[in-house]
């Protein structure tokens, strides 16, 4: 009789009892993971920016290679402005991403402004521009680079870059000096600034600076 009255009764109501507690905690779960804030993002490197100065040095390998096609593919989408000064004016571009590859076959001379001093005119190709008046040192043996800072020498240049670049990232390479009679005064510096497209930093302006008369 009690072990008849124990299978109707208690046997019931402890299942009962179980499957109730079961829902509960699989509730209690289920709400548990929705009120959890997860970041999309997080542990994601393809979000994360690249680092800026390893991109810069791309840059600098490219140039100095001559390899246009790769200078290419490191340009921002809204093309590239140049000065053999350290200003840039963003607002414009002197050549759009597209035909960066083509520099080693266009053969127009074009005015690129005039020199220091003498006032003669620069009038080059794209080609002759960058490789006499852009990247004529091997800046990638730079005595000091810098991200977001002036690195200057002395001169009686204005130097508006950080200014001209606003809200994007600027990249120095500079040299001290290379011949001990001048006493420092053949310094040189080049910038690179950056567009942040993608996660991924583009290159969107190059100018110069050194000691001018």
């Amino acid at each position: 009789m009690l072990r008849s009255l124990f299978f109707l009764v208690v046997v019931p109501a402890l299942a009962f009892c179980i499957g109730t507690r079961y829902q509960e905690v699989k509730d209690l779960n289920a709400i548990a993971i929705s009120e959890q804030k997860i970041d999309p993002t997080a542990n994601n490197k393809n979000n994360e920016p690249e680092d800026v100065t390893s991109v810069a040095k791309s840059i600098l390998v490219a140039l100095k290679n001559k390899d246009y096609s790769a200078l290419e593919n490191l340009t921002s989408s809204q093309g590239l402005s140049w000065n053999e000064y350290p200003s840039l004016d963003l607002s414009k571009n002197d050549i759009v991403k597209a035909e960066i590859s083509n520099i080693p076959t266009n053969s127009q001379k074009y005015l690129f402004g005039y020199t220091d001093g003498k006032g003669d005119p620069i009038h080059l190709t794209i080609s002759e521009y960058l490789n006499k008046w852009i990247y004529n040192k091997d800046y990638l043996n730079a005595d000091e680079v810098a991200v977001n800072k002036m690195l200057d020498g002395g001169t009686n240049n204005l130097n508006t870059i950080i200014k001209d670049a606003g809200n994007r990232i600027v990249v120095a390479f500079h040299f001290k000096g290379f011949d001990q009679k001048y006493e420092g005064m053949d310094w040189t510096t080049l910038y690179l600034v950056f567009d942040l497209e993608n996660g991924k930093y583009k290159l969107r302006g190059i100018a110069k600076n050194n000691w001018t008369i």
